[in-house]
């Protein structure tokens, strides 16, 4: 049974995905989640909405919305974010191969990997032309 729930819609620009982050950890804190969740909460935003913003948006931001959900139940945070951005499923990229020293490391990459390591689970869904991202993040 959902205890809380908020929503937040703004406009895809330079500070969104800092205010989206700041605004995911701050209500995961009211709605009684500890730090360590509420923590991985403001990551898994922030990893989502830089790869709206850096390449769903194709570059070109202006005009395009990011609405962003978060609900606590007795288990788990539910994060949604969706955006009318062009289509893509971050369930669908494979595991990034892990470097075995520095020198072999690539930079990028790295984000979908670290939102699956904090979460329980990501699920993606394409609708109405709009992408919708849910990560469920466990508060144990």
């Amino acid at each position: 049974m959902i205890q809380a729930r908020a929503h937040l819609d703004l406009m895809v620009g330079e500070d969104a995905t800092a205010d989206l982050a700041e605004w995911a950890e701050m209500r995961a804190a009211e709605f009684g989640a500890e730090a360590e969740p509420a923590v991985m909460a403001r990551l898994c935003v922030e990893e989502a909405v830089t790869n709206i913003v850096r390449h769903g948006c194709s570059g070109d931001p202006d005009g395009h919305t990011i609405c962003a959900e978060i609900s606590r139940d007795d288990m788990s945070l539910q994060l949604t974010i969706i955006d009318d951005c062009r289509p893509f499923d971050p369930t669908t990229v494979p595991e990034h191969d892990g470097e075995t020293t520095i020198l072999a490391a690539s930079i990028g990459g790295r984000g979908i990997r670290l939102m699956r390591r904090l979460s329980q689970q990501i699920i993606y869904e394409r609708r109405d032309g709009r992408n919708r991202l849910t990560i469920i993040i466990l508060l144990n």
